[in-house]
């Protein structure tokens, strides 16, 4: 036992950590260095835990064991012990620990409490381990973990599911050959090349140890006598050219090396996916949440904080171009950009094109038809059922076609439209009515463009209000639904609020009326340009003018062409609309954009949601109940994490304190128990 004991010295702190981490329930997280000893039934397994410990395990025919022992040895001056058994964790519980004997005073008081237990649990398997803690100068340092018997098949006793879960019990072996003293003469070769590996190699080998017979026992053999008579056995016996690997010494001295080895490779991955269970476990309570107020004052206080922080993100995201430390497709300004441009550039399009960039004309080439031509030439001297210019759009030719008629030409639309409303004014006078009625009729298409902008504003308020929501509530909590649903319903309100508000802003455009100088001066503009162009067409150089005469039939030439009757009302009508589509135009943009932003984005309507959202709680306190009503399975599986974390802490604590290692503790700074002290 000599060498035994030296070797003990340097082992037993690094089998400490593992007992340790075992003791707060770390093996149900992940798996620890363990030797177990498994075998057929009644082979010798509590007899070879007897000769290792001292201890007279429970002994019997059939499966003796039906849950685990757990034999924690510790090389000590004075014998001493005690026996606990550890309940597994069932429905979220945590394990916990029943105290059987704690002061234990001789190896026979403990096989008594172990025959106890052994009645206890005689009938069916359990994933409770029994507890035996040893100390003294005659065991080694040694965790041993004592598995139920491997069942060859099923009884009547034992069923499949029995040896089902012992066999999920067994997670790895050593080979020990047992009761030498019983093979047959002849056969003993056939048991050494077992020994030594000529069968089935092994990476860790074979131990043969011969334990006590019944004889020995009945003749009350000490276990001290029996090791001395064991030796003298192998000594004098076949095997005896393999000392090393005889005897209940020897196999105890091999335990222990494998075991501390396998602790001190396990080590790292141990520290490692501890750390990495805490910070998993972390995300899942924060994800679920902290437990509900059972009062009406607390829920209201929660309310209050949830509602401020969801209404204080939502203010940010939903009114502010680019917040900080927020997804650029959550900022409702980011994510409406698209829809803005997309809403300016359809208000363009809509230019009914007073100047006839939008006329189409259908000509004649050749005899061949020709539809959808653009006419490069100046709108008001274009004269139907003519010949003219037109520019071919592939090659850039210039054609001479014959106009035949038109697909659209504004400036015949605004002539019908004023012999229609013409009444028994004279023909020199514009009437108000035509005017209106082409803005009306101009406009049209106004109201869809500014439509669409809303819902595509609203559609991305409701995102981003979803998404604070979200990242101010627990997951999977009511409250959360429910305020998805109230803001669903707000904004649904607000949209008919828009909706209204943007048909008033039309109605009023369409019924033009404006105060602004730049109509006027835009008005000016047109009506000169519109003379100069008429001008310049038909002024030749100054040097070909020979005479005071030539200069005034060429500017009266130009001015008849420009402002003959019928011809003049027309263009004054166009220059008119054209000035005016300059205000009108940005002015009802302007308006969409501040009225769908006094809907939505501004920051005093969003600060107002929280008054809103109070009350509605406040006035039901049925509603308010509701939504601090917790679902069993979250409680349940809050629970089981805050059991988990807590494990985990006590594992990683117990690490770095066993090993010399002090980090930071995740939970040091106290963040997360804060956050879970309140709902």
């Amino acid at each position: 036992m000599a060498s035994l004991k030296v070797m003990q010295m340097g082992v037993r702190p690094i089998i400490d950590v593992v007992d340790e981490l075992r003791a707060v329930g770390l093996q149900t997280q992940i798996n620890l260095p363990q030797i177990a000893v498994v075998g057929d039934q009644s082979s010798g397994k509590s007899s070879l835990l007897e000769a290792i410990s001292g201890v007279a395990f429970p002994k019997g025919t059939g499966t003796v064991t039906r849950c685990a022992t757990q034999l924690s040895m510790k090389n000590g001056t004075e014998w001493c012990a005690s026996v606990s058994v550890a309940i597994a964790a069932k429905e979220g519980k945590d394990n916990t620990v029943r105290d059987v004997a704690k002061n234990v005073g001789n190896a026979d008081e403990l096989t008594k409490h172990l025959e106890l237990l052994k009645e206890e649990f005689s009938k069916d398997f359990s994933d409770d381990v029994i507890q035996v803690h040893l100390t003294s100068p005659d065991v080694p340092d040694l965790t041993i973990i004592d598995l139920p018997g491997i069942i060859r098949s099923s009884t009547g006793a034992l069923t499949k599911e029995d040896m089902e879960q012992v066999d999920a019990m067994i997670k790895k072996y050593i080979a020990v050959i047992t009761k030498p003293d019983l093979v047959d003469k002849g056969a003993e070769k056939e048991a050494l090349a077992v020994l030594t590996g000529q069968r089935k190699k092994l990476l860790h080998g074979y131990y043969m140890v011969k334990n006590r017979s019944q004889q020995q026992l009945n003749e009350n053999v000490s276990l001290a006598e029996a090791r001395d008579m064991e030796m003298n056995f192998f000594e004098q016996s076949f095997y005896k050219d393999h000392l090393p690997r005889l005897g209940i010494n020897a196999l105890s001295k091999a335990l222990t090396q494998v075991l501390v080895q396998t602790i001190r490779d396990s080590l790292p991955a141990m520290m490692q996916e501890i750390e990495t269970k805490r910070t998993d476990c972390r995300k899942e309570l924060k994800q679920i949440g902290p437990s509900a107020p059972k009062d009406l004052k607390g829920m209201r206080r929660e309310l209050r904080t949830i509602v401020r922080n969801f209404i204080q993100l939502l203010e940010k995201i939903a009114c502010t171009a680019s917040p900080e430390h927020v997804p650029a497709d959550a900022c409702v300004w980011n994510s409406t950009l698209e829809s803005r441009r997309r809403f300016l550039e359809k208000m363009k399009e809509s230019h009914p094109g007073f100047d006839g960039e939008k006329d189409t004309f259908i000509g004649k080439l050749k005899g061949k038809e020709l539809k959808g031509l653009k006419l490069k030439v100046p709108r008001s001297t274009v004269a139907l059922f003519s010949s003219e210019k037109v520019t071919e759009e592939k090659g850039g030719r210039e054609l001479v076609v014959e106009i035949i008629g038109y697909e659209r030409y504004i400036r015949d639309e605004v002539k019908e439209l004023m012999r229609e409303k013409r009444g028994r004014e004279m023909s020199v006078f514009l009437k108000p009515e035509v005017f209106v009625s082409l803005v009306e009729s101009y406009t049209k298409d106004w109201k869809g463009n500014a439509i669409e902008f809303q819902k595509s504003v609203s559609k991305a308020f409701l995102a981003a209000a979803h998404y604070s929501i979200d990242k101010s509530c627990p997951e999977n909590n009511t409250l959360r639904k429910s305020l998805k649903q109230f803001m669903e319903s707000w904004v649904n309100k607000r949209d008919k609020q828009a909706a209204r508000n943007l048909r008033e802003i039309l109605r009023k455009e369409q019924h033009p009326q404006t105060e602004n100088p730049a109509f006027v001066t835009e008005y000016q503009r047109i009506r000169e340009a519109k003379v100069k162009e008429s001008f310049e067409a038909e002024i030749p150089a100054l040097d070909e003018l020979k005479t005071r005469e030539d200069i005034l039939a060429h500017v009266m030439k130009a001015y008849h062409k420009t402002h003959d009757i019928e011809g003049h009302s027309v263009q004054e009508m166009l220059n008119m609309l054209k000035a005016y589509w300059m205000v009108a135009d940005p002015r009802y943009v302007d308006y969409v954009i501040m009225e769908v932003d006094s809907c939505y984005t501004q920051p005093d309507v969003v600060r107002s949601l929280e008054d809103t959202i109070l009350d509605y709680y406040d006035e039901n306190e049925e509603k308010l109940k509701f939504v601090f009503t917790e679902d069993e399975f979250e409680v349940h599986k809050r629970e089981s994490l805050l059991e988990k974390k807590n494990l985990l802490r006590k594992a990683s604590a117990t690490l770095n304190k066993s090993l010399g290692v002090y980090g930071h503790d995740y939970d040091s700074d106290g963040s997360e128990a804060d956050m879970l002290d309140g709902w």
